[in-house]
């Protein structure tokens, strides 16, 4: 749980920071600026969520990357990029808190709303009273994140020239990857396959298009 709350705060912070180059081309409309990411309906800005953070005692428990990109008054593209994709981890934190019922498809991003559920209490209110599933059914969870990841790895060696016959073990990428949809979907790790493949976004996950891939890479 303090995990997740750590993480939702550096997503609010990311996502209505003044990214550093927007700041040097339109210094006059800095205060004006459309923030995005909620700040302003979350009632929260970066030096409250600080404040919250240390008053609850999780200061230390914070990376010190973290803790620098809290206390900036702006940060790079890349930062704003990196701090979106947080809403994935969380929600997976969420679930594992027993907060939602399910996680998202690994073929679909998840809903920014369900992140407002870390503010339906007070911090050390949700600390207190946070409690993890089974670890059986976590383990199960963490072993469908780790299929598919171990996807948008392959992937990457199928997109190699002549890679498609590499072979690994006596098993070339192709057959791996069949190998290991069929192997989850029968320990329900896994949906059913599509032509012997994971399926996402209602095709096989080889007939993505680039800009799909970069998607469903990121989320996993």
């Amino acid at each position: 749980m303090k995990r997740a709350l750590i993480l939702h705060a550096v997503l609010v912070t990311g996502m209505t920071t003044p990214v550093a180059d927007s700041v040097r081309n339109n210094v006059a409309g800095r205060t004006q600026q459309k923030r995005s990411g909620g700040c302003e309906t979350e009632g929260h800005t970066p030096s409250l969520l600080v404040a919250d953070l240390k008053t609850a005692g999780l200061w230390p428990d914070i990376e010190m990357d973290e803790r620098r990109l809290l206390q900036s008054n702006e940060i790079s593209a890349q930062q704003r990029i990196d701090a979106s994709w947080l809403g994935e981890s969380i929600v997976c934190l969420l679930w594992a808190l027993r907060m939602i019922l399910e996680l998202p498809p690994y073929d679909q991003e998840m809903d920014p709303a369900l992140t407002g559920l870390l503010r339906s209490a007070p911090i050390t209110e949700l600390i207190v009273r946070a409690k993890l599933r089974p670890k059986k059914q976590i383990e199960k969870q963490r072993e469908a994140a780790e299929l598919w990841h171990w996807r948008a790895q392959a992937q990457n060696l199928l997109e190699l020239e002549n890679s498609d016959g590499q072979s690994v073990g006596g098993r070339t990428i192709g057959q791996m990857i069949e190998m290991s949809a069929v192997k989850g979907a029968r320990s329900g790790r896994l949906p059913k396959p599509i032509a012997k493949d994971f399926p996402a976004l209602g095709k096989p996950y080889c007939e993505l298009s680039s800009v799909e891939f970069a998607t469903l890479a990121s989320i996993a």
